[in-house]
């Protein structure tokens, strides 16, 4: 990177964008760092991910031009790494170059038309603590390049539906649906234990609604965990699909449902809350020129590979207006 011209700045936080109005347009025209500097160009691409809050305010202040979405929301399942080898390899369980299993879930409710399905599964993985906010927890998901874990677990996800599921009055309506869930999990973890461990139910208590005083489980996340009625940080239409989608996926993977089963909340980054509108053809936003709104904290990716993916497009638009360059 830096042998092409580029310079890599660490620990340095954007505090903001900086706008000029050019010939009645609003523009973009660099960027404000959180030492003093700034850095000035006519192609500022915001690529920030889904959990840069404060940008999304910023962005709303000044009335660049942004969209909901839906999402969705949920919690992280795990099991003992041995049990979901045995469900899906059978005899061929523990074969060494077989590696930890996968499995892939989803479910349409009938009546709701609501999806609830597995999504970032992490074989031989790890439950993680990943909050940006200091009174808020968020959970997540990850594997080592080994997946030799002792555990496996994959986020299990409820559809959540802009302007039925949540207000569409404001353009942040999506963000605090997300937040006030994450503050409801800390408040209850600050309740019992000290605010850092991550709220749990075993995947029978929750389908049975109870709590049980036995003692805490083994469990994968550094970040310890605290027993919890996850009813009363998730929504009431989460936890309901959450249920019923258990129930169906014990059908297509039985033994799914396990006392070693466990779930823990809450998992609500799965992508943006909303999009940052971008003109379809050259990728700028719609209402401020200059500014190129990139991957899946502008609402337009899905996953590591499909944001690298859209960096790639918005370089070649650029290139395309300025150069003449065509691929």
């Amino acid at each position: 990177m830096t042998s092409k011209g580029s310079e890599i700045f660490y620990n340095t936080r954007v505090e903001e964008l900086i706008y000029e109005k050019r010939d009645g347009e609003s523009k973009v025209v660099g960027v404000r760092l959180s030492d003093g500097r700034e850095l000035f160009s006519e192609h500022v691409i915001l690529a920030t991910g889904h959990s840069a809050k404060e940008v999304y305010h910023h962005l709303a202040k000044n009335n660049v031009g942004m969209a909901h979405k839906d999402f969705a929301v949920g919690v992280r399942i795990e099991h003992p790494r041995e049990l979901i080898d045995q469900i899906q390899y059978g005899l061929y369980a523990g074969r060494e170059e077989l590696g930890a299993a996968r499995y892939r879930l989803a479910w349409e409710d009938p009546g709701s038309k609501k999806g609830t399905y597995s999504f970032c599964m992490c074989p031989g993985g790890y439950v993680l603590s990943s909050g940006t906010d200091r009174e808020g927890i968020v959970v997540n998901g990850m594997s080592n390049y080994a997946r030799n874990s002792r555990w496996s677990n994959a986020a299990l996800v409820v559809s959540v539906n802009s302007g039925k599921d949540f207000s569409p009055s404001e353009i942040l309506s999506g963000l605090e649906f997300q937040t006030n869930i994450e503050k409801k999990a800390y408040e209850v973890s600050r309740a019992k234990a000290s605010g850092k461990e991550l709220p749990f139910q075993t995947l029978q208590e929750f389908l049975d609604h109870k709590v049980t005083n036995a003692p805490l489980p083994k469990t994968s996340t550094p970040s310890g965990l605290v027993r919890s009625d996850l009813r009363e940080i998730l929504p009431n239409f989460i936890s309901d699909h959450l249920a019923r989608a258990l129930e169906k996926f014990n059908h297509q993977l039985p033994g799914f449902v396990s006392e070693k089963a466990l779930l823990i909340a809450p998992e609500t980054r799965t992508s943006a809350p909303l999009t940052i509108l971008r003109n379809k053809e050259t990728l700028e936003s719609t209402t401020h020129k200059g500014l190129y709104p990139c991957g899946e904290g502008a609402g337009h990716a899905g996953g590591i590979t499909s944001a690298a993916v859209d960096g790639i497009k918005i370089v070649m638009s650029i290139l395309k207006t300025e150069k003449g360059f065509e691929p």
